[in-house]
């Protein structure tokens, strides 16, 4: 279907299938919503996009190279099926990595919250470096968005891994949080996003050294043998995703506007 497009020819198509999507195209999609006004249509313009990233890093590029980040972002994930599916969630939830995007819909499923019904999509980003590439795009489409990542304190001794450490964190606490002062975030579940002090594995009321599928299966031996308290953090973050907006607000940095003098 690409390539007939990319030949001249004008496809148009509607689907509720992921697998006729791809963050990697994401100037490709309207997003049809209803809202308490009627029904009205969202989509991602690239150029919008490229003015954020000159104004954020002062580096300008251009459309190729900047759906080339996306793209990179997109194969990285390690699950780009759920990147895919967010486009039709009513709210998204933004993990670092496996560990989270495994045991977070364990813990919700023991504590009774079906995600599921209630449209949210957990999206694995890969790494704490593309959070912010993913949530804004998300947020462009207007879909509300939480964060989960981790700040990563432990690195607090190695003086080169800690500019690296704070330097990532004050980069989303600029778009999650601008009047927070600190260097790594305080374990507290906010309004938009909760932040680890050190890891997420440090806060599962078990010492642990293991992540990912290893991390799992022990988290449920952990949880249903040896019946440990499952962590409190868990229903204040979906209370706190439960408020998130119907629509989310764009994020992306804009030109300011010259006034016509006439």
């Amino acid at each position: 279907m690409r390539d007939l497009a990319e030949s001249g020819t004008q496809v148009f198509y509607t689907t509720h299938s992921s697998n006729f999507l791809s963050v990697a195209n994401f100037d490709d999609i309207f997003i049809v919503r209803k809202g308490i006004d009627g029904t009205y249509i969202k989509f991602s313009d690239v150029n919008k996009f490229i003015v954020d990233f000159k104004i954020r890093t002062g580096t300008e590029t251009d459309v190729e190279t900047m759906k080339l980040y996306y793209m990179n972002a997109y194969e990285n994930t390690g699950d780009s099926k759920s990147a895919n599916e967010a486009f039709f969630a009513k709210k998204i939830i933004l993990v670092e990595g496996h560990s989270e995007s495994l045991l977070l819909p364990y813990f919700l499923k023991k504590l009774n919250f079906d995600f599921i019904k209630e449209g949210i999509s957990i999206v694995c980003c890969g790494s704490k470096v593309e959070i912010d590439r993913f949530l804004r795009l998300y947020l462009e489409f207007g879909i509300p968005c939480y964060v989960i990542f981790d700040g990563d304190k432990r690195f607090d001794s190695d003086s080169q891994k800690r500019v690296i450490s704070i330097s990532r964190n004050k980069r989303l606490f600029l778009i999650l949080d601008t009047e927070y002062t600190g260097d790594y975030p305080n374990n507290q579940v906010k309004p938009n996003y909760l932040g680890f002090e050190y890891r997420f594995e440090d806060n599962l009321n078990f010492t642990t050294s293991k992540k990912g599928l290893n991390l799992y299966r022990e988290a449920r031996k952990k949880y249903e043998i040896e019946h440990i308290t499952i962590p409190t953090w868990l229903l204040n973050l979906i209370q706190k995703v439960k408020e998130l907006p119907f629509e989310a607000q764009s994020i992306l940095l804009e030109l300011p506007t010259t006034p016509i003098v006439r």
